[in-house]
């Protein structure tokens, strides 16, 4: 991001007011207080259940509607939670990465493919919102909120809760095309919150740099989250180095990284904790059977075995359903076990 935009970004967002004029006056729009939100609400709940409105699908109907067309499936949603596991699986490789660019260009490619497919089908999910009396009672309780928030240059509010309804939209509509052509990004929001100007504001005022947090805008709200991100990056004992912080994707990848160590390990603590109740303490034995008493123990425990042990409990299960039952010395893990220690003891004797 350039530089003047950036520092034009962060005015913005830290007043929370935007000026526009419209036919030669001066109007501003203001941060809404809590008492405006409130009665933005009162609205929403009044469009919602005004019966003038009924022919108006709902989000349920709009679903059912998208199911039968094919359009949306139940299967659409586990592709979707997939292209999201694989996103993460690519960011985690980008990390990894890091000092191969001939890789990073691969990966960030694929990267930039999936997260297509992944906008593609969220698009699908949604086709039909804009037709849901749910999404049309929200986009008035907004409009109205920005209208709340216009004043003239006088400082007397152009609409209120009577006039709304009745009032010219121009001035309006003059603030929305502004702010729907200028809505802060993602990517915006972390390039202003993890370098200068702004993160040295931060670090002397933390969440209390735009005032009261009651009366925080969205893009104020948005800033100190990412703030707060980037101040777990920098003070985790593990830290990637700047190049990687300052990279979206490779920060993501190392998010996700950690996010997976911490639930790995959380699940073996979990499942030691069952296997010692179950088994004994102090067990030493190789191998352990454990009786599971519910579906939810059995998974913490089978989480416990490496892959190469995973793998052997499949092919067991399946020589288990092709036979019906299986003696435990005719399992083939257990048989190319039984030859490797044979092979084993005949290279000992031969050598000695």
């Amino acid at each position: 991001m350039e530089e003047d935009k950036k520092i034009s970004l962060i005015n913005r967002i830290s007043t929370g007011i935007v000026f526009q004029s419209v036919e030669g006056k001066l109007y501003k729009l203001m941060p809404p207080d809590n008492e405006k939100k409130a009665l933005s609400e009162l609205v929403y709940q009044e469009i919602f259940y005004n019966s003038k409105f009924d022919e108006l699908i709902t989000k349920d109907q709009a679903s059912f509607f998208l199911q039968r067309k094919g359009i949306w499936l139940p299967t659409d949603e586990k592709s979707l939670e997939d292209l999201s596991k694989y996103t993460e699986d690519l960011k985690i490789a980008l990390y990894k990465a890091l000092y191969n660019m001939k890789e990073q260009k691969n990966l960030r490619r694929q990267i930039s493919r999936v997260e297509k497919q992944a906008e593609k089908k969220i698009m699908a999910k949604h086709s039909l919102d804009y037709m849901t009396l749910e999404s049309f009672s929200e986009s008035i309780r907004d409009d109205f909120l920005i209208a709340s928030c216009i004043v003239d240059s006088n400082g007397k509010n152009v609409y209120d809760y009577f006039n709304f309804w009745q009032s010219d939209s121009i001035v309006l509509n003059k603030f929305k095309n502004y702010l729907e052509l200028n809505l802060v990004s993602a990517t915006q929001y972390r390039e202003i919150a993890r370098s200068e100007p702004f993160r040295s504001s931060w670090s002397i005022s933390k969440q209390n740099i735009f005032g009261t947090l009651s009366n925080l805008t969205i893009d104020q709200k948005n800033l100190i989250l990412y703030s707060k991100m980037y101040d777990n990056v920098y003070e985790h004992p593990e830290r990637p180095n700047e190049e990687v912080i300052n990279d979206d994707w490779m920060l993501d990848g190392w998010f996700a990284m950690k996010k997976r160590e911490a639930e790995a390990e959380r699940k073996k603590k979990e499942a030691d904790e069952i296997l010692d109740k179950k088994a004994g303490k102090g067990s030493d034995a190789g191998e352990l059977f454990v009786v599971a008493g519910s579906r939810e123990e059995a998974e913490k425990i089978s989480s416990l075995n490496d892959i190469g042990t995973q793998m052997r409990l499949r092919n067991r299960q399946q020589q288990l359903k092709s036979k019906g039952s299986v003696q435990e010395q005719d399992f083939a893990d257990v048989k190319m076990d039984l030859r490797n220690e044979a092979m084993k003891q005949m290279s000992q004797r031969v050598k000695g």
